[in-house]
């Protein structure tokens, strides 16, 4: 029995090994990924990179796609990221809930016999919903209130694919965002206090290198 089903298992590994694409066939893949920060651009000029908010993060994400023909898919893309921050001046750090949707390209630049290496690209929008709220205001911190909202999301990648369905994906991810912070200064002049008080709003683009691991069926 044990012959038997190793037999089995061996067959139906040669099969799914000679499946390639189909034109006008759909495809579905899913993916778990991690991402290191490698770049983070703040609109306001003042900001730093000391300051930067964004950490490295990990990910899941879901493609539907329509095959064109045996080289070309487009589609549909959801993800989430779980990306961890930290907001200067605040005591504020934890992890930011990221979801992206958008449309999803790949074209397959090399086929072998039991792989298949492909360019794909996604764009769409990014929703992250974060809010700090701090009532203190004389409290150790500065920074009394922070709101981060997402804007869109970009990727460009390289992947392969085996016939069996697995295979690795790394590229680079982009998720532009928004920031609405207000920020109290308490001083001191002639042993009176004084409390300062204003908003400060920047965009910022994060770029994330990401290695994924994808099933594809």
């Amino acid at each position: 029995m044990k012959k038997i089903l190793l037999g089995i298992f061996a067959l139906s590994t040669m099969v799914m090994a000679n499946e390639k694409t189909e034109k006008g066939t759909f495809t579905n893949r899913i993916g778990i990924n991690l991402g290191t920060k490698v770049i983070e651009n703040w609109s306001d000029h003042n900001s730093s990179f000391e300051d930067s908010i964004f950490e490295d993060n990990i990910g899941i994400n879901y493609k539907g796609l329509y095959n064109v023909n045996d080289r070309f898919r487009w589609g549909g893309e959801i993800g989430y990221d779980s990306i961890g921050y930290e907001i200067p001046d605040s005591g504020s750090d934890g992890r930011i809930d990221a979801f992206t949707i958008g449309l999803t390209g790949e074209y397959d630049i090399s086929q072998r016999d039991s792989y298949a290496i492909y360019l794909n690209s996604s764009v769409g929008i990014a929703f992250l919903d974060y809010e700090l709220n701090q009532n203190d205001s004389y409290s150790l911190y500065n920074v009394k209130k922070a709101d981060i909202s997402g804007k869109a999301y970009s990727k460009v990648g390289v992947g392969m694919r085996a016939y069996n369905g697995f295979g690795v994906e790394a590229g680079l991810k982009f998720i532009f965002s928004k920031l609405d912070l207000n920020e109290n200064n308490n001083y001191y002049t002639n042993q009176s206090q004084y409390h300062n008080n204003y908003n400060h709003k920047s965009d910022a683009n994060t770029g994330f290198l990401y290695l994924e691991g994808t099933y594809t069926f």
